[in-house]
């Protein structure tokens, strides 16, 4: 039960990659080392008509004009943006 609950919290908590290069590191393998991490993404700019909703416990969904008014034939209602916030939330959980 332990391995398991450590095997997913890493699965969460760590890079494939790193973990990987680490092991081949161990086993021998002679491998370049891993490159920086990239850059943070600056945040988005909020332009006007944008929908800002906060996110709990912290970031925020951001809803650009161009998806929420996107033509007469194409409509998003404030309860299909929550129940994607939702769905979004449940499927990420606290790591988004």
């Amino acid at each position: 039960m332990l391995d398991t609950i450590h095997g997913v919290w890493l699965h969460f908590n760590f890079d494939n990659g790193t973990l990987n290069q680490a092991a081949r590191f161990q086993l021998g393998d002679v491998v370049p080392p891993l490159a920086p991490p990239a850059a943070p993404r600056p945040r988005a700019v909020i332009e006007a008509g944008d929908l800002v909703r906060p996110r709990q416990p912290v970031g925020r969904y951001l809803w650009r004009r161009e998806v929420i008014d996107s033509g007469p034939e194409i409509t998003i209602s404030r309860a299909e943006i929550a129940r994607a916030e939702k769905q979004l939330d449940l499927y990420f959980g606290s790591s988004l």
